[in-house]
């Protein structure tokens, strides 16, 4: 049984594409939390909203990083998919 090339980089983008979608999940959940010491400074004026931090309820790191590796899965088999039409393409200018 033989997997074409097509079919194999149309599943990885697939697969790219479902990581990118968990790891979206997972940051968008992420709670935002008010810091606990407020700046107090008489220099500046205050800033509401603008510090704040995230609470550890996920792994936004990590998920950051997946968004990171599925843009990286997704563009390689891209190419495959290029390159597969560009191949096609070759053999029949040569075909005819």
């Amino acid at each position: 049984m033989s997997i074409s090339a097509l079919s194999a980089a149309t599943a990885g983008m697939q697969s790219s594409m479902d990581l990118a979608t968990r790891s979206a999940g997972t940051i968008a959940t992420q709670s935002m939390a008010a810091p606990t010491e407020p700046a107090t400074s008489s220099t500046t004026a205050p800033q509401t909203g603008v510090s704040r931090l995230i609470s550890p309820t996920g792994d936004v790191t990590k998920a950051l990083m997946d968004q990171r590796q599925a843009l990286t899965m997704f563009n390689a088999n891209a190419m495959v998919v290029q390159a597969d039409g560009q191949m096609m393409g070759s053999l029949l200018d040569a075909k005819a």
